[in-house]
């Protein structure tokens, strides 16, 4: 996924009675962070208002939570998201490329938790795809090359099919 974009299955329907649609806080979004990819947007409620909730990826690789209200497109909040696996050492450090590769993925969508993880033969074991499911009960599926620590893609579904 290109940085900025939104994936067409992720667009909520539009929050009933918001004077800000969902367009207008996906602008706000990128005004913001230009340069950021920007992973989920979905409606939320923060201290009892309707918002557009987003969660973006920096290219510093952090990862934050950007509330916008629907009814007046001010941003009610902004906040980096910590990685609860980053807290103990060993995470910080795995020992197998399989495990540095779940830490990648898992630090690229905010957490959650592993459904599978395969290689890609056609690389002769290279890629690791990772299956998460997150929080929000999406699914994330990221393909990473944990020997350059790279990220190559991120796929969201919601695994309603």
């Amino acid at each position: 996924m290109l940085p900025g974009l939104v994936a067409l299955h992720q667009i909520p329907q539009e929050t009933p009675l918001a004077p800000i649609t969902f367009e207008k806080s996906l602008e706000s979004v990128r005004s913001l962070y230009p340069h950021s990819q920007i992973l989920t947007g979905v409606p939320d409620v923060l201290n009892h208002q309707l918002t557009y909730r987003y969660r973006i990826r920096t290219p510093g690789g952090h990862l934050r939570h950007v509330y916008i209200a629907t009814a007046t497109g001010r941003i009610l909040a902004n906040q980096p998201l910590t990685n609860p696996s980053s807290a103990s050492s060993t995470a910080q450090y795995p020992t197998s490329l399989k495990a540095k590769a779940i830490q990648i993925a898992s630090q690229a969508v905010g957490g959650g938790q592993v459904a599978t993880v395969r290689t890609m033969s056609e690389d002769h074991g290279k890629t690791y795809i990772v299956e998460l499911m997150l929080t929000n009960g999406q699914y994330a599926k990221i393909h990473v090359n944990p020997q350059l620590s790279e990220i190559l893609s991120v796929q969201l579904d919601t695994g309603d099919h």
